[in-house]
Order: structure tokens, then sequence, then C-alpha cells
């Protein structure tokens, strides 16, 4: 993998140049970027998403902010119907714009010239407002996809010109090196789950070296008036569908299908307490997963504000037939009418390694505008496990410790 990082030279100065946790991001691109979204199969062993950026914001700990409109690939879209979209990406202030297009210019008329025209202008765009680009060179194709000779040509001289451009305001990650493999690809020329990992975890990598020291959970938690019980406070919590233990108040653990054991345990670490969920036995039935969740109608958001859910865990112990875990949120009326929703996308199943035991990870929902078709009175927000959905009895072996969980009101300006 060849990223080319240009940090300031002394450590004083780097640390300086850092950006701080929940600095904005946005990304431009085509269907390449644009798919960020969960691709949801009728089996969840197929839960998934192909958006690179949703694994970067996974490797990089969700630490940036990705605003409403902040990815803004748009499947079809040339360099030029790029350009023509910048100044909308410009008005969400980025910090940080990660730039990746061109490979739909290689069938138009456009010259290797137009597209590192365009491609100039797109960067220096970001950086008239003072954002940092990273620019990714133009992906190979495969199969039915793969370029002519002549189009290979234009790509690879575009590609030259990206890896020159590396810079104090540009970072340049050469994806042709360690994208260079079909098996990354579901149709030749789009990114399957394990390529959108790959290419998100390079990005992660640069993400991570841009940003100051901190959890995003911390910055998240200060909104106290949206969190409701954020350290686990109290023993009231609820068991439901056949879980026990011990749930911090406010909170409802759920066991899901019948035969696993869904055990809830209250920790308290030098003051700091955790709610622990540990999995056990076999499961029988439909539906397995096991979901905490808290429902309120404390403080609701008003029609208009921009809310997100996040939530900070670490399993103790994995398992593989845990193939996913969600973080949703969720804004009704009184009866039950949905005004918002917003969910974090992971599936475990679909990376070549399951996440690392002892090892805190965030995950944050997109943030979602409360609809105006009704007046918000009840929030909903859970963390849920999401285990193979099979019809066979399924035995599991996992504990999970979340550390913080909560919902926040994003402030119009950050």
């Amino acid at each position: 993998m060849s990223q080319q990082q240009n940090l300031s030279p002394t450590t004083a100065d780097a640390a300086a140049s850092l950006f701080p946790v929940n600095s904005r991001i946005v990304a431009m691109g085509d269907s390449l970027t644009a798919s960020g979204i969960a691709v949801i199969s009728p089996t969840r062993s197929s839960y998934q998403s192909r958006g690179y950026t949703t694994y970067a914001a996974i490797a990089s700990d969700n630490r940036f902010y990705m605003p409403i409109g902040g990815n803004k690939g748009v499947s079809g879209n040339t360099t030029t119907d790029m350009i023509n979209r910048l100044g909308a990406a410009l008005a969400l202030n980025p910090a940080i714009a990660i730039v990746l297009g061109g490979t739909n210019d290689l069938g138009t008329s456009a010259t290797s010239e137009t597209i590192i025209n365009n491609l100039r202008r797109l960067h220096s765009g970001f950086i008239a407002v003072r954002a940092k680009v990273i620019a990714i060179t133009i992906l190979p194709r495969f199969g039915a996809n793969i370029p002519t000779p002549a189009n290979e040509i234009k790509r690879q001289e575009v590609n030259t010109w990206i890896r020159t451009q590396s810079s104090d305001d540009i970072t340049v990650i050469d994806a042709e090196i360690f994208m260079n493999d079909a098996a990354y690809y579901y149709d030749g020329l789009h990114l399957n789950s394990i390529g959108a990992a790959i290419l998100g975890t390079a990005v992660a990598d640069i993400l991570n070296s841009m940003s100051k020291a901190g959890r995003v959970a911390d910055v998240l938690a200060v909104d106290t008036a949206y969190n409701l019980n954020l350290y686990f406070a109290g023993t009231a919590g609820v068991k439901t569908n056949g879980a026990t233990g011990v749930v911090a108040t406010s909170y409802e653990l759920d066991r899901g299908a019948s035969g696993a054991n869904v055990d809830g345990v209250v920790l308290s670490n030098a003051g700091i307490r955790t709610q622990q969920i540990n999995i056990t036995g076999t499961y029988t039935g439909a539906n397995q997963l096991v979901s905490m969740k808290n429902n309120s109608t404390v403080n609701p958001p008003a029609i208009g504000d921009i809310m997100e859910a996040f939530a900070e865990y670490e399993f103790v112990t994995n398992d593989p037939n845990i193939v996913g875990v969600n973080v949703t949120y969720f804004v009704y009326t009184s009866t039950f009418s949905q005004l918002a929703r917003a969910d974090s996308l992971l599936a475990l199943d679909q990376l070549s390694n399951t996440m690392t035991t002892g090892k805190i990870y965030t995950l944050r929902t997109p943030s979602v505008a409360i609809g105006n078709t009704g007046t918000p009175t009840r929030v909903a927000m859970e963390l849920t496990i999401l285990l193979k959905e099979t019809t066979v009895a399924t035995a599991i072996n996992a504990s999970l410790v979340i550390h913080k969980i909560g919902t926040r009101k994003v402030p119009s300006i950050l």
C-alpha cells in the first residue's frame, strides 16, 4: 500500500496541524463514493455495505463528522459533473475532503488533460476553503468493465498526475497498488464489501494521521439534554424475551429468539459504570439477535432539529456467529408515527477478520433531520447484536461491554 503523507516537520508543528475530534468531512465522487448505504438481503448474514466511506468511518473510530449531504457521490458522474456540484460541497464547510473521480470520464470524449484539469479544480476549490484533500487514484477495472487500451492509457496518465500532487494540502492514496484485484469488485467496476473495507481502511489510515487524540463519544456525550442515563446509573432496567441479570435504569435488554442465555451485568471500574451483555448457549428459533434499547419521552427533539446516535463498545469475547453490530435512532409522534430514522452500518461477516477483542469501537448513525409531518414526542435508540439468520440451532459464546451509548443534537455550527 503506497500512501504519500505530508506532515509538518516537527512534532509541535504536526500536533498543531491536526484536526479536533468531530471535524467535518465530505466525500466527492461517483457511484464508488455514493455506495455508502446498507445492502440487506433476505438473510442477515448478508447485511453489509459496499461503501468505502462506511468502512473509513468505522476504522477511524467515527472521529470525523459527515453532515447531512456530506457524501457527494453521485452515480454516473464525470469529473465535469463534480465541478458543477462543487459549490454545494464547499458550503458544508469541510475540514477534509475525499476526492475520487474520473472512472466515468474514461468512456467519454474527455481527454486525460480534461480529467486532470477538472480534478485540479476540485482539489483547489477545497483547498481555497482551507480543507485538506485526500486524493485517490482512479481504480482499476476488470472483466466486462475493463477499459479499452486507449481508455487505460488515459487512466494511467491521470493517475500519474495524481501521484505528483502530494503536498501540505493534498495527501495521495495510490489505490492502484492495493486495489488491483478482481476479487474486490462485484462487477469489475464497483466495490464489493471486501474491496470497500480495504479502500476504506486506507482512507482511515490517513484520517487517523490527521486527527487529534480523543474519543468521539466523549465529545458527543457533552449534550446531556439528549442523553438519558449515559453512564448506566441504577439497576432498574427491564429484561424481555427471557433476558436475565442486571440492566441499567431506563434501558431494556431483549434476548430475541429463544434458547440462548442473555445476561446483563452493570460493572463499575474506578467509578465509571458500563453495561456488559453476555450471550451463551444455543439459539433455537428465528429472530436471533440481542438488543439494548432506550425509549424516552423526556426532552424530545423539535421539528427541524438534526440528531444522531452513537455507541462505544468492545467485545470481551467474540463469536463468528455474530455477523453485525448496529446502532439505530428513531423519532416518533405520540401515536408512533415515525418522523426520523438513522442506522449505523457494520457487517462483521463481510470482512476478512472479526472485531478484535479488548479494543473499543465507536459506531454513530448518520445525522438525520426531524421531519415536519407530526410532533416529536418519543425517541428510541438501540444497539443491536446481529447473529446469523438461520433455521438451525446456533451455539454462541460472546460478551460485549457498552461503555457509552446516547444521542445528541447536532449544533448548527461545528
